[in-house]
């Protein structure tokens, strides 16, 4: 049984000059909080996620970034969630697959279901939010245990990433562990495990021109005639900025921390695997998983890679826009 692909050790960060804390930076995107009531739509990607509140004392809240992807109610959807609070009890099935303490998958009946474990208020871990659906990935029901205020139900994690990280893995599309940057109608996207540098390339290419997708994951689609298109996520980072935007991919780059700036390109063969193991995809199944590996494939087919050793400056940024130039040439 194949579960999340797990990041590998992450790339040598320590060069000197950057920043050990980037919390400071938030950006603009700090839109606060807002109730919608008993139902709410986001999308992601062209994946639209309907939430509707189980119950008329329980309203639905969205807050942050996740506000700029709030779509009009009568958008065709591809899944709709049931959202409620109450006691979060596990199905007596037999076990699917189990993330350490984090998470686990069974199929109690005709019924999938996975199980989010995390601190409790006994000062223990415990189940913490239930999420139950079809096959098809089209009908949930998520439920999220007893906290101090019952009467709002908070959408999104972390249900959103986890349906549309599946559902695309389905219909040629996935989640990368990366930053993208928008410009001049063109995409460029920054993978990086954790610490690679990911929110600060963002951070610096806002000061020459660029637009934020995302500053830590990223949504790639493949379309029919072969283009790679990237979408913004609200899955952020430590630079907390996101667009509810896409873009065609102009070039991929695997990002390091470095004393100065130095690009190289990279093979097919190296780019799927550095891809790979920045997955953001959690799965039990593994045809899930070769379904995503076909879409890799034709991912580093359609945009030209190369690692991108940079300094905490602007200048990574900008010399990887001059490597995507001259590869459309």
């Amino acid at each position: 049984m194949v579960g999340p692909i797990q990041a590998a050790p992450s790339t040598d960060n320590s060069a000197a000059g950057w920043p050990p804390d980037l919390a400071l930076y938030h950006g603009d995107e700090e839109r606060g909080t807002r109730c919608f009531g008993a139902v709410v739509s986001l999308q992601y990607g062209g994946q639209t996620l309907r939430y509707r509140s189980a119950s008329p004392d329980v309203a639905l809240e969205v807050a942050g970034p996740r506000l700029a992807f709030v779509v009009d109610d009568a958008t065709p959807c591809a899944a709709e969630i049931l959202c409620e609070i109450g006691p979060v009890e596990c199905s007596s099935s037999p076990l699917l697959f189990q993330a350490g303490t984090s998470w686990a998958a069974r199929a109690p009946d005709a019924l999938h279901e996975e199980i989010c474990y995390g601190p409790d208020r006994s000062g223990g871990r415990g189940p913490w939010a239930r999420l139950r659906h079809d096959n098809h990935l089209s009908c949930f029901e998520f439920r999220l245990a007893p906290r101090e205020r019952n009467d709002v139900f908070q959408v999104g994690f972390p249900t959103d990433e986890y349906i549309v990280a599946r559902r695309l893995a389905r219909s040629n599309g996935l989640v990368l562990h990366a930053s993208s940057l928008l410009q001049d109608g063109l995409a460029y996207l920054f993978l990086g495990h954790s610490g690679a540098g990911k929110s600060t390339t963002a951070m610096n290419a806002v000061t020459v021109g660029a637009e934020v997708l995302s500053d830590d994951r990223t949504i790639v689609v493949m379309e029919p005639d072969g283009t790679a298109r990237a979408w913004g996520t609200p899955w952020h980072g430590s630079f907390r900025r996101a667009t509810n935007a896409s873009a065609p991919i102009a070039g991929i780059f695997v990002i390091a921390q470095d004393s100065s700036e130095r690009l190289t390109p990279i093979g097919p063969a190296r780019a799927i695997g550095e891809a790979f193991v920045r997955l953001i995809h959690p799965t039990p199944h593994a045809w899930e998983v070769e379904l995503t590996l076909d879409t890799l494939e034709r991912l580093v087919a359609a945009a030209p890679i190369a690692e991108l050793r940079q300094r905490p400056t602007a200048a990574g940024y900008l010399e990887a826009r001059r490597f995507a130039e001259a590869a459309r040439r």
